[in-house]
């Protein structure tokens, strides 16, 4: 009694639905939609490292490339870690650059055991000495001729060593220089320059 009936939508006419009120507390959330994504992961087996053999430096040491090795042996084998080593390889200029492929590197299992590799990496000597000669004249030094040799892989232990002589009519130079880029087998770099000079003077 004293209440109104709902009048009923009249012909053509939609009615629309309510609205929900938005949860007590919680304010309504504007823009666009978001969801939540969830990433299931199953880690494969874990290899180690067994050896790591070099094979091709006739010359080089085999203990100046291991050193610019990121893998060791004995430890976990990384892919990314690999791919660092051969990077700091062919830095070094004493081979030619390796591609990373089949040919100059190979990746095996390790006979024999479950969860063990071999690394192998084949690498190609190139030459790094390098012979200078010339002649000239100078108000100063009078006619001179000089000649200089220079290696950067010093009996393939990695060693920089540079001799030059130059002699003139007034001017006679004699310098030896020897640089050990690994001092006490760590990374640390040490050299000396050594050289005698002699002038006339007019």
């Amino acid at each position: 009694a004293g209440g109104q009936a709902a009048k009923p939508p009249a012909a053509g006419e939609t009615k629309e639905p309510p609205k929900k009120a938005a949860s007590a507390g919680r304010p309504a959330r504007k823009g666009p939609p978001r969801v939540d994504i969830t990433v299931r992961l199953q880690e494969g087996k874990q290899y180690f490292v067994h050896r790591i053999t070099f094979e091709g430096n006739t010359t080089t040491r085999d203990s100046v490339v291991r050193r610019e090795m990121r893998l060791y042996e004995g430890g976990v084998f990384n892919t990314e870690a690999l791919k660092l080593s051969v990077k700091r390889i062919n830095q070094l200029g004493y081979f030619k650059n390796l591609e990373g492929g089949k040919d100059d590197l190979q990746v095996e299992k390790a006979p024999g055991t479950d969860n063990q590799v071999d690394v192998k990496l084949k690498v190609e000597e190139q030459n790094r000495n390098q012979i200078t000669f010339g002649a000239g004249v100078s108000q100063y030094e009078g006619f001179f001729g000089q000649i200089a040799f220079q290696t950067a892989n010093f009996m393939g232990r990695g060693e920089t060593f540079n001799v030059s002589l130059q002699a003139g009519s007034l001017m006679q130079l004699f310098q030896v220089g020897f640089t050990e880029p690994f001092l006490f087998d760590r990374n640390i770099t040490g050299g000396i320059n050594v050289y005698k000079r002699r002038l006339e003077y007019l």
